[in-house]
């Protein structure tokens, strides 16, 4: 199995290159580091939560699911419900593949999954180009105002 990372900051395009990437290589499967994200705490409220921080990721079962992928096991990726800021109860089941495509804002953050890669990916952008993306994402997928 050959594994890549996508990385980069907030708005610089990884999704959109992940898709590609996988049009371009049909034997994979992608492993997104946003379906990991712990529950927000109670006491802080939606809009003062960082969802950037690496603090906000369940690394422990991204590396556990990334492990049994490369060991040739399925996994039940979490579903992130970003309007509670909590984990839901549903999950996808991905199966290894040929190409395993990790992709996330962090991916590239622990040596331990550096040494893993095939390759490595890693996107910037404008800053302008990258807000007006989020904006556009934020709107479209968190149900937020341009407020």
């Amino acid at each position: 199995m050959k594994i890549l990372a996508v990385s980069g900051g907030s708005g610089c395009g990884k999704t959109l290159f992940t898709k590609l990437l996988v049009k371009r290589l049909p034997k994979s499967v992608v492993l997104p580091l946003d379906s990991y994200y712990k529950d927000r705490p109670d006491n802080i409220p939606p809009e003062e939560y960082d969802f950037d921080i690496p603090q906000a990721f369940d690394f422990d079962l991204y590396r556990e699911h990334l492990d049994r992928l490369i060991s040739g096991k399925s996994i039940k990726i979490p579903h992130f419900g970003y309007k509670l800021g909590k984990r839901k109860t549903s999950f996808s089941e991905i199966d290894p593949s040929e190409y395993l495509i990790i992709e996330g804002l962090h991916v590239l953050l622990h040596s331990r999954v550096r040494k893993m890669l095939s390759y490595s990916f890693y996107m910037e952008s404008p800053l302008d180009v990258a807000i007006c993306r989020m904006c556009l994402r934020d709107i479209k997928n968190f149900d937020v105002t341009l407020e």
